[in-house]
């Protein structure tokens, strides 16, 4: 049972990881790759220090919370990089709805048995409030993808 609350934890960092790639793609466009090398050791550090602090409190939940916060500050500091760089896109619904995931991670993580259908709820509620605020682009999306088949 407790392995099972680890899962969300652990698939977010991948998550945040592939988020980064992509809202940091500004960094190399401007040439300034070295910032990823400078981003990644002061993320580096932080997971150190929170590992450090958090695993010998709460073990292996500790370490996912560890992992799941730095990526999330990686994904958030290439984003804000990029963004300061290359091109002023809007920042708001990057940042917030991954925000939302990473406190839901932990809210899962560290709930227990008996507090898992609320946070259930918080996740079905954050999927209905990204599904809604990106309808226009799930909409340009679909029209790409259908403009492409017809071809």
């Amino acid at each position: 049972a407790s392995v099972s609350s680890l899962v969300i934890a652990c698939v977010g960092f991948p998550l945040f990881f592939t988020l980064s790639e992509a809202s940091g793609i500004g960094i190399n466009i401007v040439k300034k790759s070295s910032l990823n090398l400078y981003l990644s050791i002061f993320t580096l550090l932080i997971n150190g220090l929170l590992n450090y602090s958090l695993i010998p409190s709460f073990g292996a939940k500790g370490a996912a919370a560890a992992t799941i916060i730095s990526f999330w500050i990686y994904f958030m500091l290439r984003t804000l990089a990029s963004w300061f760089y290359w091109r002023k896109f809007p920042l708001f619904k990057i940042c917030f709805f991954p925000g939302l995931c990473l406190v839901f991670s932990i809210c899962h993580l560290f709930s227990s048995y008996s507090e898992k259908s609320y946070v259930m709820i918080l996740w079905l509620a954050l999927f209905f409030g990204a599904w809604f605020s990106f309808a226009n682009l799930r909409a340009k999306l679909l029209e790409f993808i259908l403009e492409k088949s017809i071809r």
